[in-house]
């Protein structure tokens, strides 16, 4: 992959330009690995490095990712989990090719405990998949619109690139590991009267790039920027994956419209909304990429018109704003655990993260003194703040109580219900909090 996009040329002649002293080795040998370093530690008056070539999957002869591979461009095992039975044969491998080693140094074979697996939850009863009807929308839309061309950064699969990748190849670029240079190639192909569709993980495509993002808006140039895996989950990467600040950054950058949509009808209506409307603006697109709850509330849940929101739920107790379409499932099962209580409140749903209607908004909140946002964000420069601000700015603030819940800290990792629970934003948590600021009004 790396020869297609950028390929590395003779790596040690090129280091050793810059007056490096170079080692190359088999970085699966430790014998390899440990002789370059001793090699090394001799050389005192440069710079050194060593170029360690490894195989992915190494020790496990059918998971190994070598130029054979008929997968090699989707390498299927850089990322999720193995099934249950790839598991065990892996496993067995380790094991057999373990004891194997042993009994020939003459040493005990290993000895194996067992251990109860944790059970893998997933959502029952059919869960919406976002990015695939991202995947399908885009499709219909680079049909009827010929300037349309997909750029992505390593990660076809998981942001729902190969239908396009493959109906449309001369419209397809593969930029590689490299955001910045993918935004910058956005910004050119936008000048020439094309409509760029920017591809990766939130985490990356709002941080790295940003220069080269910021560049392009001072442009008004309309690029078209979907990132995929926004929000707390899936956890399991680690907080590097994990996109908690990505709204604060494009929404800190003008003539961007932040959009989340909740469900697959609102995914392609968004992406029909960033391509077509007449403005010069840019949009960012934040899709959940794990599995969504079916919902029958938000199934098929449209695009509000541009800066409102979808009342999915009224009562007279407050008003709660939520974004997201894991936390949209999750305020609802708080509202149903409230109602138990005889607390009732109106729902909305925010699909627009930095735009706002006033003149919609005005009448909808006129009769709330306490208003909740739930949102899969950081606490900072989130949609909440922006909400707040807003309504300040224009005079609706008034003696109304405002109660925020979002991401604090450094998100945590794990499965989706553990996160979520951890972080206080699941539907029991939810419903207490909201208990809570209310006591004093209804004990």
């Amino acid at each position: 992959m790396v020869s297609k996009v950028s390929d590395l040329g003779n790596l040690n002649a090129k280091l050793e330009a810059f007056g490096f002293s170079v080692f190359r080795c088999d970085g699966n040998d430790l014998e390899q690995l440990t002789s370059c370093i001793s090699q090394s530690k001799m050389i005192m008056d440069k710079p050194k490095v060593i170029i360690a070539d490894t195989i992915k999957g190494k020790g496990v002869s059918f998971m190994e990712h070598t130029a054979i591979d008929s997968d090699i461009e989707l390498y299927k095992f850089h990322s999720g989990a193995p099934t249950e039975d790839i598991y065990k044969r892996a496993i067995q491998e380790l094991i057999n090719n373990t004891n194997s080693l042993l009994q020939a140094e003459n040493f005990d074979l290993l000895l194996l405990e067992n251990v109860s697996r944790p059970a893998i939850c997933q959502p029952d009863n059919k869960p919406k998949l976002l990015v695939q009807a991202y995947s399908n929308a885009l499709l219909h839309q680079a049909r009827v619109n010929s300037e349309i061309v997909a750029l992505d950064a390593d990660l076809v699969l998981d942001t729902g690139l190969l239908p396009f990748k493959k109906e449309f190849p001369e419209r397809f670029i593969e930029c590689g590991i490299a955001e910045q240079d993918m935004v910058s190639r956005a910004g050119t192909m936008a000048l020439n009267n094309l409509l760029p569709v920017v591809h990766s993980f939130s985490c990356f495509l709002t941080t790295r790039p940003i220069e080269q993002i910021y560049n392009n808006s001072t442009e008004h140039s309309k690029i078209i920027y979907v990132g995929s895996l926004a929000g707390l989950v899936p956890a399991g990467p680690g907080h590097s994956h994990q996109s908690i600040h990505d709204v604060s950054f494009m929404s800190s950058i003008f003539n961007i419209t932040c959009i989340e949509p909740v469900s697959e009808r609102q995914v392609a209506e968004a992406l029909q909304w960033a391509v077509n409307s007449e403005n010069r603006h840019s949009s960012y697109i934040r899709l959940t990429s794990v599995p969504v709850e079916h919902n029958e509330v938000i199934n098929d849940i449209s695009l509000p018109t541009f800066g409102e929101g979808n009342i999915i739920q009224e009562g007279s107790n407050g008003i709660i704003f939520v974004t997201s379409p894991l936390l949209t499932v999750e305020v609802l099962k708080a509202t149903a655990i409230l109602l138990k209580h005889n607390l009732r409140f109106t729902v909305v749903v925010m699909p627009w993260l930095n735009s706002l209607s006033i003149e919609w908004i005005k009448p909808l909140i006129q009769n709330f003194k306490d208003v909740f946002v739930v949102e899969n964000h950081d606490y900072a420069n989130s949609f909440g703040t922006f909400l707040i601000y807003q309504l300040a700015k224009h005079g609706l603030a008034g003696e109304r109580n405002f109660y925020h819940k979002a991401v604090s800290g450094i998100p945590a990792c794990g499965k989706v219900d553990e996160v979520f629970a951890f972080h206080k934003l699941n539907g029991e948590s939810i419903a207490e909090d909201i208990k809570y600021n209310l006591k004093s009004k209804y004990d």
